[in-house]
């Protein structure tokens, strides 16, 4: 990624091609030199026209976002365990998985887990007839920092990506400033979805004659996704020491309440169901189906 000066370099020769006025003036450049030189330790000062922070082509820090939002390394692990066995006639499987992701955020965590369960079963119930259960069940829970749709577009990595290295992480008071949108990862609410799935499947088959089986079945395949979005008013510090609401966490509610959060929910299923006979020349070879 290119240093503030370099960016703010380029930034301004684009547009005196495009004869179109410097996007950052001569003071801001040689504050971006002072920065990156160690004579001045702010990344940004106080706008000389409002009670504000100066940002993008008037801050002077020098970023690379996606190191500063982003772990270099982040801890996940999976535990899986099986369990078979039986006889002649049955046999069973039971398979039990759990899988922890930490997230990559630097601020704001965000989590994923995932659990599921297997279980299989099939028993020869007499010389002609066989049946087969297969099932298997899961759950994912994932919880991340609100993404703020009407701040970020709902989506944080296009925002990352396009912050300008100008843009200050913190402000001359220590406080994070507001375009980084740290504080909405830090301060603001959080999304929690959790999603579990279900796959059933019940089978017959019958052995008809020699080499003719019969088979049929029924499976259930469906999930349930439910998700709580809770928002809530994101403040900042101002220049004076007073506080202000970010744009775009607003919430369209009662006077007092800083807060809301709304649950979806959705079960949709896909049940089907087959039957299908086969001439078998070999025990694991299908030559014709119909």
């Amino acid at each position: 990624m290119l240093n503030s000066l370099e960016f703010a370099e380029l930034y301004n020769e684009a547009f005196v091609n495009a004869n179109r006025a410097k996007v950052f003036d001569d003071a801001t450049i040689q504050r971006i030199k002072d920065y990156q030189n160690g004579t001045m330790k702010d990344g940004t000062i106080k706008s000389p026209t409002g009670n504000s922070w100066q940002s993008w082509s008037g801050g002077n820090a020098n970023n690379d976002w996606l190191k500063i939002y982003f772990k270099d390394v982040a801890f996940s692990q999976q535990h899986n365990v099986g369990v078979t066995g039986g006889g002649n006639k049955s046999t069973y499987y039971v398979g039990l998985g759990y899988n922890d992701r930490s997230g990559m955020y630097n601020f704001g965590d965000d989590k994923f887990k995932r659990y599921n369960v297997r279980a299989n079963m099939s028993s020869e119930l007499t010389d002609w007839m066989t049946i087969n259960l297969r099932s298997s069940f899961t759950r994912e829970a994932f919880n991340s920092p609100n993404t703020y749709g009407n701040r970020t577009g709902g989506n944080y990595m296009h925002q990352i990506a396009r912050k300008w290295p100008t843009v200050p992480l913190t402000n001359p008071d220590g406080q994070y400033s507001e375009t980084s949108d740290v504080l909405l990862h830090l301060n603001g609410g959080r999304l929690n979805r959790v999603k579990d799935g279900t796959f059933l499947t019940g089978e017959f088959v019958f052995n008809l004659a020699k080499g003719w089986n019969l088979t049929t079945n029924y499976t259930f395949d469906g999930f349930r996704q439910g998700e709580t979005n809770h928002t809530k008013t994101v403040y900042q510090f101002m220049p004076d020491g007073t506080t202000a609401t970010i744009g775009g966490t607003f919430l369209t509610v009662s006077p007092g309440q800083t807060s809301t959060a709304s649950i979806t929910c959705s079960t949709p299923s896909h049940p089907t169901s087959a039957t299908w006979a086969g001439i078998a020349l070999k025990p694991w070879a299908v030559t014709s189906v119909s």
